[in-house]
């Protein structure tokens, strides 16, 4: 029987699992409601570690007509116009991050300040840097994504 000559990783590292976390405020904030299982990938190394992929196949749907719900429950909470901080804040710590609402603050006062700059592409759906810059400041706020008019 083969044997590893080294035990094999059993987890991820502490930056994987804050990217991970990041990653879920981001598709919150921008209404991409298909972040599922096949859209996380992790890289193994070779010294038998693993570190989370780049991010990829992030697209804001929350616009187009779908059921509304994200792909997988965040703290607990598929309707992704329910979502609020408290939703993010609880995933994360369900997780063990202890800077949870820090992380969750962090990314999503980002997202707000480029959708706020930036110019999108004249094919882009109307609307959209404002529905994710809404989705933003509500979750900043404390309310729920879908408060204020900016629900899709």
């Amino acid at each position: 029987m083969w044997q590893s000559a080294r035990p094999p990783a059993t987890t991820g590292d502490r930056d994987s699992l804050e990217r991970l976390f990041k990653l879920v405020a981001l598709s919150a904030a921008v209404g991409n409601l298909d972040m599922h299982a096949k859209n996380i990938s992790l890289l193994h190394q070779p010294d038998g570690s693993m570190t989370l992929s780049p991010a990829y196949d992030v697209v804001p749907q929350a616009h187009q007509p779908n059921d509304g719900e994200v792909a997988l429950a965040i703290g607990g909470e598929y309707r992704h116009a329910a979502l609020t901080m408290s939703h993010l804040v609880a995933e994360a710590r369900a997780w063990g991050l202890a800077a949870a609402a820090e992380l969750a603050e962090e990314t999503v006062s980002l997202v707000l300040q480029l959708a706020s700059a930036e110019v999108p592409d004249e094919r882009a759906h109307p609307g959209l840097a404002q529905d994710i810059a809404g989705f933003a400041a509500n979750l900043l706020a404390g309310q729920a994504i879908g408060t204020g008019g900016h629900q899709p």
